[in-house]
């Protein structure tokens, strides 16, 4: 007779079961901001870590260089590219640089796409901590549950999944921490006390790492050091009421009364007596009330669940008055520590966001305040209190919904008529009428969705994502609960690969569909060598530089936009000087000058051309007065890359009179144009060698403009062996901004330009040979310049005397 056996437990052991629990947490949630993710650089400062990531995973430097537009550099390190260093901590840099590296290794996904996938993870393994946590502070599994996705989707946690912010991995180690510390005093043996003492105290240096403001959670977390048996003594938790009191009392009074001033008076150093950290009375109540009173810019106001953190602070008091009494005293001190103690420009010390996006700075008592609900979500049984707690959770859904479904700005947009495009407008944070999901309902119909999909017009392909949710959700219940996570957590990593395969060829925002710039790619692979850096013109660009700008260990440097330029006829040119340098945005000839001491070529991607007639194109100008252009490769009129050698040109309005003179004259057959060359000057120490650049001044004069703008080639000449040559690139005189129907009548002119060696090129000196010649565009016809001169090749190739030796 066959014995049956009675089927295993779903999961083996409390334990288990958590661990197991804990993992499809982390699965629905991740499932749930793939569906809402967007790919998409949203703020300066994402733009910032971005770029730093960028520039570690690259170079082991964490510098801006796609962004340096944003701030340019002002002071500089010898023997270090002249770029500026991020603001960031370092940890959340060289976390995420190997991510970054691995995108770029992977042919067709794009970077940012790549990188903002980390916070998509990280808030979901948070997620699951708090699960760990509820359980760890006594919760039952079904509240620890609940609370974990309350927390995942009923907080502003959600909207920070879409973003590149160091909040969600310094949450990581500040979980880790809180629990270490509360197994100090409660672990069974000193062995163990001592490793959760050590634990607790790498989590904290790893959260210190990754954001500095860790140092506010610290007074509350040693509350979780005293013993168990400290907090049954009711002098102790009369002291922590009364502690909580009077940090409450001091929020209100430093709100409601005149305190600003008094400390103003008393330290007028500053907090800390610190100039960095200025006291503004005002801005310290606006950010004080913000995070604490206001029904639109408050933790709570943002995320109304946590009003459910009353009665349930309450409750967990009961039972762990260590546990509500730090996570509170937590939460002070980053209102207090936030509102006081962070200087920030011309906000004073209590910069507290705007009504762009919700609460950022709060966002790392999310996790450990999410906890004082756990207590709650067992005690809904009456209908009454139960429909409280789901019209907050109702209430709370529609906060974070009308957060991750448009822009962050879009909410700006849809109440300018009332704001008037204020960034920190008051009505936002404290009038029912204008806070962010109401004053979305404007933007319902006339904003796009927000989400990757939907921006690159794939937005099915986010239903996918309910797939591996719903395999996750059947892993709660069934004896195969480890089979299931598997599958869902690799359906999970397969659909999000072939995501971003989908978003790579499509993506607007990141200019997917511009042939020019990835052509532009290739040609920076193959032209610029390793460590070599390419300046950008403008901003314009560069996002695509950042998700597709996949050119190895090169630097891609996106400079601000100058005030000459223009990006059409219709927009007015803000500054017209004859000196380029007044043209170019402030501040950046040092960086160029910097640049030459860094590296001996520098390229420049231009957004225009000469082919549109209204762009001004004042860098290149500047470039091409300044030093020497040695090349263009045109990919459209909207791309090109130019490459220049650094060695400094004559002043751009110094007397043009050539050290070298060579006096030829270039005749059109037809007689309608001449054009002189007076001579030419070599910058000192140029030696010709293979693979270097051979830069030369030459002087032009013209009696009177030809009818024609001629093109100039010119051609090094190994002085042993004339079929020896290389040219440079032909050009209109000037870098293309001289043209000779333009020529001032007998007026001499500086014409610089370089010619690249190629890498066979023999030891020896050489000789300069110059051409002249009219080219047709509409007929493509070709017409040679006659030579006159004391020697000349075929006619129309003049031979200038000396040799470079």
């Amino acid at each position: 007779m066959a014995v049956r056996h009675a089927p295993g437990p779903v999961l083996r052991g409390p334990a288990f079961a958590d661990a197991a629990r804990a993992c499809i947490i982390a699965l629905l949630l991740a499932s749930v901001y793939l569906i809402t993710y967007t790919g998409r650089i949203e703020l300066g400062d994402q733009l910032e870590y971005f770029d730093a990531v960028g520039g570690m995973a690259r170079f082991g430097l964490p510098l801006a260089d796609e962004g340096m537009w944003q701030t340019p550099p002002r002071e500089f390190i010898d023997g270090q590219p002249p770029l500026r260093p991020t603001i960031a901590d370092p940890l959340f840099i060289d976390v995420t640089a190997p991510l970054y590296a691995l995108a770029e290794r992977i042919s067709g996904i794009g970077l940012v796409h790549t990188l903002w996938l980390f916070n998509v993870g990280t808030s979901a393994l948070v997620g699951a901590l708090v699960y760990i946590a509820a359980r760890r502070f006594g919760a039952e599994p079904r509240a620890s549950i609940i609370t974990a996705l309350a927390f995942g989707v009923l907080t502003i946690w959600w909207t920070y999944s879409q973003t590149f912010f160091r909040e969600p991995l310094m949450c990581v180690w500040l979980l880790l921490a809180v629990l270490a510390l509360y197994d100090v005093p409660r672990a069974p043996t000193l062995p163990r006390r001592l490793l959760a003492a050590l634990t607790a105290a790498a989590m904290l240096a790893l959260s210190y790492l990754t954001k500095d403001v860790t140092l506010f959670a610290l007074p509350g977390m040693a509350l979780l050091v005293l013993p168990p048996t400290a907090w049954r003594r009711t002098w102790l938790r009369r002291a922590a009421v009364l502690l909580i009191a009077a940090l409450a009392a001091l929020v209100l009074a430093l709100i409601y009364t005149p305190l600003p001033e008094l400390l103003r008076d008393v330290l007028p150093g500053g907090y800390l007596l610190r100039p960095s950290f200025p006291i503004i009375p005002e801005t310290t109540r606006i950010a004080l009330h913000t995070y604490t009173l206001s029904i639109g810019g408050s933790i709570w106001g943002t995320s109304p669940v946590l009003l459910l953190a009353l009665p349930g602070g309450l409750l967990l008091w009961r039972r762990q008055p260590a546990l509500a009494a730090s996570i509170i005293v937590i939460a002070f001190g980053f209102v207090l520590g936030y509102g006081l103690l962070r200087g920030e420009g011309e906000f004073g010390g209590n910069w507290f966001g705007g009504t762009i996006w919700p609460q950022r700075f709060m966002l790392p008592v999310l996790p450990l305040l999410i906890l004082l609900t756990m207590d709650v979500w067992p005690r809904l049984r009456r209908w009454p209190v139960r429909a409280v707690a789901v019209g907050l959770c109702a209430y709370s859904l529609w906060w974070q919904l009308s957060s991750v479904i448009f822009n962050w700005t879009a909410y700006d947009r849809a109440v300018s008529d009332a704001s008037f495009g204020l960034t920190y407008w008051l009505p936002g944070f404290n009038d029912l009428a204008y806070i962010r999901p109401v004053g979305l309902l404007r933007a319902i119909g006339v904003e796009p969705v927000n989400w990757a999909w939907a921006r690159a017009d794939t937005l099915p392909y986010a239903a996918l994502f309910v797939i591996p949710a719903v395999l996750a959700a059947f892993a709660l219940r069934n004896r195969r609960t480890w089979l299931l996570i598997g599958i869902s957590a690799a359906s999970l990593i397969v659909l999000t690969y072939g995501g971003l395969r989908l978003l790579y060829d499509r993506d607007p925002f990141y200019l997917a569909g511009r042939a020019d710039l990835f052509a532009a790619v290739e040609a920076i692979r193959a032209d610029v060598p390793q460590g070599g850096a390419v300046l950008v013109n403008s901003p314009d660009t560069t996002y695509f530089w950042m998700n597709y700008g996949k050119v190895g260990r090169r630097w891609i440097v996106g400079l601000p936009y100058h005030p000459g330029d223009r990006g059409s006829f219709e927009q007015p040119v803000e500054v017209m000087s004859a000196d380029a340098r007044k043209e170019i945005a402030p501040g950046l000839q040092p960086i160029i000058r910097q640049w030459e001491a860094y590296t001996p070529d520098l390229w420049l991607f231009m957004d225009s051309s000469p082919a549109l007639a209204w762009s001004r194109r004042p860098f290149e100008r500047y470039m091409g007065e300044r030093y020497y252009r040695v090349s263009e490769r045109e990919f459209s009129a909207y791309a090109r890359l130019l490459r220049y050698d650094l060695h400094r040109a004559p002043a751009w309005d110094a007397p043009a009179v050539p050290q070298i003179a060579a006096p030829y004259t270039f005749t059109h057959p037809d007689g309608s144009g001449s054009l002189e060359l007076l001579g030419y000057t070599i910058p000192d120490g140029v030696v010709p060698a293979a693979g270097r650049t051979v830069p030369v001044s030459l002087v032009w004069r013209a009696d009177q403009p030809p009818t024609d703008d001629y093109t100039v080639a010119l051609f090094v000449v190994s002085a042993e062996n004339p079929f020896i040559r290389a040219q440079g690139a032909d050009s209109w005189l000037g870098a293309t901004f001289k043209t000779t129907t333009l020529l001032p009548p007998g007026e001499a002119i500086w014409d610089h330009r370089a010619v690249l060696l190629p890498g066979d090129w023999p030891d020896g000196p050489v000789r300069l040979w110059v051409k002249v010649y009219d080219f047709d565009p509409d007929t493509g016809v070709i017409t040679d310049l006659r030579a006159d001169g004391a020697e000349v090749v075929d006619g129309v190739v003049a031979v200038l005397p000396g040799e470079i030796p």
